[in-house]
């Protein structure tokens, strides 16, 4: 089964084209998208990444897998979203209940207004 590249991945690709067509590059295009990999799979999970069929990992197999890393990663950010916009929500939820429910509620209102 071939490879289907999205854009992502081939912006990722051309980023490992790029690093590996610098002058003073010694890795291979493997050894780059293998320690890409490594790295943002340790960003995303405070580990290197332990998987015994790595080995076996070719290139493609890599942009494959660094792929699902950044469906990972914006699945993350969206989660994060909508959990500081319902910690908003709860807070002023909150802040609107205890200020109404209070038997100076009003008094701030009737300062402002004499």
């Amino acid at each position: 089964m071939a490879l289907v590249i999205t854009k992502r991945m081939q912006s990722l690709i051309d980023c490992i084209d790029a690093e590996y067509n610098e002058a003073d590059n010694t890795y291979t295009k493997l050894q780059i998208v293998a320690g890409s990999y490594s790295d943002t799979y340790k960003s995303i999970n405070g580990i290197r990444p332990r998987h015994s069929c790595m080995n076996s990992w070719s290139y493609e197999d890599y942009i494959y897998h660094l792929d699902k890393l950044a469906d990972e990663i914006v699945e993350m950010e969206r989660y994060e979203q909508e959990q500081k916009e319902l910690k908003k929500k709860r807070i002023s939820n909150a802040l609107k209940n205890t200020f109404s429910n209070s038997p100076f509620a009003n008094f701030y209102e009737g300062a402002n207004n004499g």
